[in-house]
């Protein structure tokens, strides 16, 4: 629906997906805890609706404490929110939930999901 155009009823659809998998223990077990709010918030980042991306991508963290999706999504979050300190925590949490990834591997997704938040990129 995002992609057609359909921008409100996709986002909706997003959070209902998001908020239907949360429910559902099985996914969180397998390590899928945050993928659907994961989605959810970056259609919401692409869209500007910065509170509706920090529900999400808060909502990804609380259902996978690792998700560097969620963890980047919400400084960028913070980013465009001017809150600098909060956006600092993050980066910092970040590093911390990718201690033994690439370097490079966070500096490209966080790269991304600012593109995706200045429209500059599609978020799927």
């Amino acid at each position: 629906l995002l992609v057609s155009g359909q921008k409100p009823e996709g986002l909706q659809a997003l959070q209902t997906l998001a908020r239907q998998a949360d429910q559902e223990p099985k996914t969180c077990r397998w390590g899928q805890g945050s993928y659907f709010d994961d989605e959810w918030g970056q259609g919401a980042l692409w869209l500007g609706r910065w509170a509706d991306a920090q529900e999400a991508f808060s909502e990804g963290l609380a259902h996978e404490h690792g998700s560097i999706v969620s963890c980047l999504g919400l400084e960028v979050v913070a980013e465009k929110q001017g809150n600098t300190a909060l956006a600092r925590q993050l980066a910092a949490r970040a590093h911390a939930i990718w201690s033994d990834a690439d370097p490079g591997a966070t500096k490209k997704l966080l790269s991304r999901l600012r593109q995706v938040a200045a429209g500059k990129a599609f978020p799927f």
